[in-house]
């Protein structure tokens, strides 16, 4: 095995065989790899993925949103970018394509989010579902 672990133990007493052990910690962290290619398309905020994946790991939900959202901010023009590369080159109908080019103007990731509204080209839904409508409602 390699790496390392964290451990406590505590004998129930010196004549018994008993033991309480915990773990509190392991490296490198539990979970399966990541792709490389998910760590491409992270690029500058792989540290904060990192920190989101083993937080979600840990049961901790409510921090792994956060982070993953701080990824979402600080990308989310690059983001709408692809969105718009994606409307291009599927033909969409050129109403979506200056709701896009509307959110990327804007300055703030929930207005941009906003005005984008419904203008998500089909190839990006899923299940039929904007995707991006359930950013904002987890906001709530």
């Amino acid at each position: 095995m390699s790496g390392t672990e964290a451990m406590a133990y505590r004998i129930e007493n010196e004549d018994s065989l008993n033991a309480t052990v915990t773990k509190f910690s392991e490296m490198p962290p539990y979970g399966s790899p990541i792709p490389t290619k998910a760590i491409a398309l992270i690029g500058p905020d792989r540290e904060l993925f990192l920190k989101g994946r083993r937080s979600e790991n840990q049961g901790l939900g409510i921090a792994a949103f956060a982070y993953y959202r701080r990824i979402i901010e600080n990308q989310w023009v690059r983001l709408l970018e692809e969105v718009k590369r994606v409307a291009t080159k599927t033909g969409s109908d050129p109403d979506v394509q200056q709701h896009i080019e509307a959110a990327l103007k804007e300055r703030q990731f929930d207005k941009a989010v906003k005005s984008i509204g419904d203008a998500i080209p089909n190839a990006l839904r899923m299940n039929g579902q904007n995707p991006t409508s359930q950013i904002l409602h987890l906001d709530r």
